[in-house]
């Protein structure tokens, strides 16, 4: 079976996640490299995503980047089907990367001009 992983329309640099905003029992799609985030797969696209920080913290949580607020659960593919992989490492990556700006980061409101897609040659 080939399995096309979704990169982020966003920043082009890694691949999506669902993940599961734990504290706020939400699942969402996420990227770990720019940390864009949308509420469902309907919604991926460069220019609706939320950063994860800023919701978090409008939602309630001052500490977005505590290990108990998001859990990686899962690869986002194309057919916008979620497929298990494990990502203990990834999150472990993520969170090690420290607190989260309260605010948005003015370069990260710019985004990339990379079109949106599948990165070629990377199948499961």
């Amino acid at each position: 079976m080939s399995i096309k992983k979704v990169a982020c329309p966003r920043c082009g640099q890694d691949w999506l996640r669902h993940v599961r905003l734990v504290m706020l029992s939400l699942d969402a799609i996420f990227c770990p490299e720019c940390e864009a985030l949308w509420q469902t797969p309907a919604d991926v696209g460069r220019t609706t995503f939320e950063d994860y920080g800023t919701f978090m913290i409008e939602h309630g949580r001052s500490t977005p980047d505590r290990p108990s607020e998001i859990e990686i659960v899962e690869m986002f593919t194309s057919d916008g089907e979620i497929v298990s992989e494990p990502v203990r490492a990834e999150v472990e990556a993520f969170l090690a990367l420290g607190p989260l700006p309260s605010s948005r980061d003015s370069s990260r409101e710019q985004g990339s001009e990379t079109e949106p897609g599948l990165m070629e040659g990377r199948e499961e």
